[in-house]
């Protein structure tokens, strides 16, 4: 995989990690808000461990479906998820790693 191109993104939720971790984790949650805006997802597997699988059909605005398959690399829980996206050869996707930590910020205690 080419790792010239990193791209890091921030962003600050109202939840502490566990219930980060649970939107993550929850197959059912996890088809509510998973892909672009105006896209919904069917989440067919979600083995969230080392070498477990997470398949998800994201349903596009214009009708297109577009099935990605991750495999995860590292589970921390509730810090971290790495995992690779395996490309796709139809839509032109090149496999790539996704890291995700989640950490506190402050002393919120308020709830997803």
């Amino acid at each position: 995989m080419d790792d010239k191109y990193t791209l890091i993104t921030r962003e600050e939720v109202a939840a502490n990690p566990e219930k980060i971790w649970d939107a993550l984790t929850d197959p059912e949650k996890m088809a509510k808000w998973w892909g672009p805006k105006g896209f919904t997802s069917t989440v067919e597997e979600l083995d969230v461990r080392k070498g477990g699988k997470f398949r998800v059909i994201m349903h596009g605005p214009d009708g297109v479906d577009y099935p990605n398959t991750y495999v995860f690399d590292k589970v921390n829980r509730p810090n971290q998820l790495i995992f690779t996206n395996q490309g796709s050869e139809q839509f032109g996707l090149e496999p790539f790693q996704s890291v995700l930590d989640i950490e506190r910020v402050g002393d919120r205690q308020n709830s997803l």
